[in-house]
């Protein structure tokens, strides 16, 4: 499991740093040699009045867990937010 935290360091949506949070979590997945990761659990919050957001991840290759709508490709959701993050 990795925890995957992004903090805006601007005045981003909510939106944007959910975005921002999902990439990063793909980049971690490919960077440790995996193809795929899930999203266990998520937490969004406020610090000093930025947005975050928290992701708990597991990921893995080959094979996905049970193919649930918090599962993700890591290659096709970097690819996907690209232009979306900035």
């Amino acid at each position: 499991r990795y925890r995957i935290a992004y903090a805006a360091q601007d005045e981003a949506s909510a939106k944007v740093v959910a975005d921002r949070a999902l990439a990063r979590a793909a980049q971690v997945t490919l960077d440790a040699g995996n193809e795929w990761f899930e999203v266990q659990s998520k937490i969004d919050g406020k610090l000093d009045g930025h947005n975050t957001q928290t992701l708990v991840i597991v990921m893995g290759k080959g094979e996905s867990l049970a193919g649930g709508p918090k599962q993700y490709d890591a290659k096709q959701t970097l690819a996907s937010l690209k232009g979306k993050i900035g």
